[in-house]
C-alpha cells in the first residue's frame, strides 16, 4: 500500500494520459508513465496516398485497365477510371475507402461493368520513398485477380491522417 493506490512524489505511477474516454475510437493518448517513468510518443505520418495510381490487373480480370484516384486528408476518398475490354472508359466512385496502416482497402458497384453486385480490393503499399503496391481485387462473381500499383501523379496537397502512435522512452526526465 506505500507503492499504490494514489498519484504521490515517490510512488511508482502506471498512468494512460489522454484527450477523452479511452475507449473513444477518436481519442488520442498524450503520454504514458510506467514505474513512474515518462515515455513520449513519437506519431509516424500516415502514408500519402493522394494522387493517380495505375492498377495493373493479371488476366483474370474483366477490365483492361483501372487508374484509382485518391483525394482527402482526414479521410480518403476516391474513385476508379476503368476501361472495359471493349477500351471504353467509365468512372465509378468508390464506397468505404479505408486506410489502416500500410493497407488501403475498398469496394465499388460493378453494374456499370455489366457485373451485377460489388467488388472489392486491397493493395498493401510497401514504402513512402518510392512507393508501389500489390494485392488483388475480389469481383462481384467471387473471382479475383492480382494487381500492382505505381503511382502516377502525386496530389498538390499530402494527407495529414496520422497512425497510432509509437512509444518511445524519454531519457531526458528530470529525477
Amino acid at each position: 500500500e506505500a507503492q499504490v493506490g494514489s498519484i504521490t512524489v515517490g510512488k511508482f505511477a502506471n498512468l494512460v494520459v489522454t484527450d477523452g474516454d479511452l475507449f473513444d475510437t477518436k481519442t488520442k493518448v498524450l503520454s504514458t508513465w510506467v514505474a513512474g517513468e515518462q515515455s513520449d510518443f513519437k506519431t509516424e505520418p500516415a502514408r500519402n496516398l493522394a494522387g493517380r495510381w495505375m492498377l495493373r490487373l493479371n488476366d483474370n480480370s474483366p477490365v483492361k485497365k483501372l487508374e484509382l484516384s485518391l483525394t482527402g486528408e482526414n479521410a480518403l476518398k476516391g474513385e476508379l477510371v476503368v476501361e472495359g475490354k471493349d477500351s471504353k472508359k467509365k468512372t465509378i466512385k468508390l464506397d468505404k475507402v479505408v486506410l489502416n496502416g500500410a493497407r488501403l482497402s475498398a469496394s465499388f458497384h460493378t453494374k456499370s461493368l455489366d457485373l451485377i453486385g460489388v467488388a472489392r480490393f486491397s493493395i498493401v503499399f510497401e514504402t513512402d520513398a518510392e512507393p508501389v503496391g500489390v494485392g488483388s481485387v475480389t469481383w462481384a462473381d467471387g473471382k479475383t485477380s492480382n494487381l500492382s500499383a505505381t503511382r502516377i501523379v502525386d496530389a498538390a496537397k499530402p494527407t495529414t491522417k496520422q497512425q497510432a502512435p509509437t512509444c518511445h522512452k524519454n531519457h531526458n526526465k528530470k529525477s
